[in-house]
């Protein structure tokens, strides 16, 4: 049986990231979680609401790894989430 995978949007997700669990078949820890945070590449300053985010997420339990799409092209992509899926 092939695996789906979840995707959740949010703009602000250090307010949801406690609640994503309920929608998942597995424990955050059980799963990779793919952070992209290519908005972020334009603001200038320290960020923080970039790092409250990615906080929450790891203190959700789940297991991130950063990511951008800026100068990837179509193939990078495929590729990259194939490794992701491993």
């Amino acid at each position: 049986m092939m695996e789906t995978n979840n995707i959740f949007l949010t703009s602000s997700v250090n307010y949801v990231a406690h609640d994503i669990h309920r929608f998942l078949r597995k424990s955050p820890k059980d799963l990779g979680l793919v952070f992209i945070d290519t908005a972020a590449e334009v603001e200038k300053g320290d960020l923080q609401w970039l790092k409250e985010d990615r906080k929450a997420l790891v203190k959700a339990g789940f297991n991130v790894s950063d990511f951008t799409i800026s100068g990837k092209s179509e193939k990078d992509m495929v590729y990259s989430k194939t490794k992701c899926n491993r």
